[in-house]
């Protein structure tokens, strides 16, 4: 992939989940359920077809059996039913995602071939009363070859700025991207407010190739239900231009 580079941590997670697969009995793995590569996993996400194979990242602790800063796990299969791992293809490396990790999200193909991922970053945000520090989740993009990805240099994309006024930035995340008919890609996320509401964002945008620079044009509502642990009321329409 060009401009890509394997950052430390990166690197790290990628050696290690290397060496710990090879202590793991492939006959202890389910016949066709799909575990780690090493360590832990969570949420899919970015399930997709792409150059001919299903890609499916997962949340991904390669560490230890355990939740913490989230990696994106990694692996194709070309009927759903055999898998082969890929390196991991996101690692917690960055300001905006360097505190709780990188968090799930989706991902599409791009008209140039190349395949978009956009995910949430949780980055450190404001101290609490306790003394604790508390997340800032942003929306962040990556643009990769189906093996390598690179994080887009102006990341955050959509951030705390786009939402409303006493909403939480510890609680803005998961976004789902498609591509509309019309060339526009549009994208829902969910955030929380005091009044615990659920509502999502859709941003439409025009596009060039990859890259993104999105502007908030205008907020309605467009649902409002209770929904998990994460429960919103926003809608967003903006513009990207896509380089």
């Amino acid at each position: 992939m060009e401009g890509f580079f394997e950052s430390a941590p990166l690197a790290e997670a990628r050696d290690y989940e290397r060496r710990m697969e090879s202590y793991i009995d492939p006959e202890s793995r389910p016949c066709f359920h799909l575990t780690p590569r090493a360590g832990w996993m969570n949420d899919p996400n970015g399930f997709s077809y792409y150059q001919g194979a299903y890609h499916l990242f997962y949340q991904y602790n390669p560490y230890a059996t355990a939740w913490a800063a989230m990696h994106w796990g990694h692996a194709v299969s070309k009927d759903l039913l055999h898998w082969e791992y890929l390196p991991a293809a996101l690692a917690p490396d960055e300001p905006y995602d360097d505190k709780s990790g990188c968090f799930s999200g989706s991902a599409i193909e791009l008209p140039d071939g190349h395949q978009l991922l956009i995910y949430t970053g949780v980055g450190a945000g404001r101290r609490k009363p306790d003394g604790r520090m508390g997340d800032r989740q942003t929306q962040c993009l990556a643009v990769g070859d189906g093996a390598d990805y690179v994080k887009y240099e102006e990341n955050p994309v959509i951030g705390s700025e786009n939402l409303a006024t006493g909403a939480s930035i510890e609680h803005f995340r998961d976004p789902k991207i498609w591509r509309c008919e019309d060339g526009t890609y549009r994208c829902v996320a969910v955030r929380q407010t005091p009044r615990a509401a659920e509502r999502f964002c859709c941003l439409p945008a025009t596009t060039r190739s990859r890259g993104a620079s999105w502007a908030c044009l205008r907020k309605t509502t467009i649902v409002t239900a209770p929904c998990g642990s994460a429960r919103t009321s926003l809608s967003l329409t903006a513009r990207a231009s896509f380089s």
